[in-house]
């Protein structure tokens, strides 16, 4: 008789608490959950939801950067659509001082606000051949962009509006600190870099460039709008060799996808100034995320990931 009571007894709870469950569940999924993120830098979230109802219903989630309320995760800010963002332009426009920035040279210009490729930049690139000297269109705005002018504009193509609205173009020597303010980055002085993070932006006086990933050989695969085309490059090895990893990849990507800007122009080799003349802003991972895994990827395996190579 007791056995019997305390069997009938557990199946009754079991079923309370299933039930329960199951409950909880289809309540959930009439909600929305507002994802914060934290300011920390473990990338932990405060959430009224746990991480069964979020893999269950991201779709319905809805997440609030604290400046925008982003829907699904499909909206948020990541490094992949960061660097896609960035090859954008690549091999089809050509350096032009002061492109990107407005009439003033105060701040962002049109093309730099504006989602998508200009058309009137790759008609310049076609107007153009080898011979291209960007000291004789210095201030022609609207044909290209200059290295403040193509940091800004990736940004905008991934941020839009949502942290300034006149956008995120400035002077080389200020961009990582300005950047670091408005993202709440980790600015980071030459002489203490110890590691390199995909969409890192480094600036120095004189230019800017977004990191793609460094090499096991120590050179530094990156994107930038330098003379004479917006090209993806890399550097030498630190100790000064030319044929380093960095600058394969930077030939094989430049040579697949660009081939009329990799016959016409040299751009794939860069100097180690590159490797230690430069500050770096690294991106708050609360903010440009990271859902893809890049951060600990090889160059090569995120040059795959973002050009949707497949084996």
């Amino acid at each position: 008789m007791g056995n019997k009571f305390f069997f009938y007894f557990f199946l009754f709870v079991f079923s309370m608490v299933v039930t329960g469950c199951l409950s909880k569940v289809l309540e959930d999924k009439e909600n929305k959950y507002e994802i914060r993120f934290s300011d920390g830098e473990d990338n932990t979230y405060d959430t009224e939801s746990d991480d069964r109802y979020e893999k269950n219903i991201s779709d319905t989630l809805s997440y609030d950067s604290g400046d925008k309320v982003y829907e699904s995760r499909a909206e948020l800010p990541t490094v992949k659509k960061y660097l896609q963002a960035a090859m954008e332009p690549v091999g089809t426009t050509l350096y032009v001082y002061g492109g990107g920035w407005n009439e003033d040279d105060s701040g962002a210009g049109a093309e730099a606000v504006t989602y998508g490729i200009s058309p009137r930049w790759y008609e310049f690139f076609k107007e153009n051949d080898e011979s291209y000297n960007f000291e004789d269109t210095m201030y022609q705005i609207h044909d290209g962009l200059d290295c403040t002018g193509y940091v800004g504009y990736v940004t905008y193509q991934v941020f839009g509006d949502i942290k300034r609205d006149n956008g995120y173009v400035f002077p080389s020597k200020d961009m990582t600190s300005e950047y670091a303010d408005i993202f709440g980055g980790t600015l980071i002085s030459r002489d203490s870099i110890d590691r390199y993070y995909p969409g890192d932006i480094m600036g120095t006086d004189g230019h800017v460039f977004i990191v793609i990933g460094r090499c096991s050989d120590g050179s530094l695969l990156f994107v930038h709008a330098s003379p004479p085309v917006v090209s993806i490059c890399g550097t030498k090895t630190p100790d000064g060799r030319p044929e380093s990893e960095a600058v394969a990849l930077a030939r094989k990507y430049m040579s697949t996808y660009y081939p009329e800007s990799y016959v016409r122009y040299d751009t794939c080799i860069r100097d180690t100034d590159f490797l230690t003349d430069y500050n770096q802003m690294h991106w708050n991972r609360n903010v440009l995320t990271d859902p893809d895994g890049f951060d600990d990827m090889t160059p090569e395996e995120i040059m795959k990931n973002i050009f949707d190579e497949t084996e």
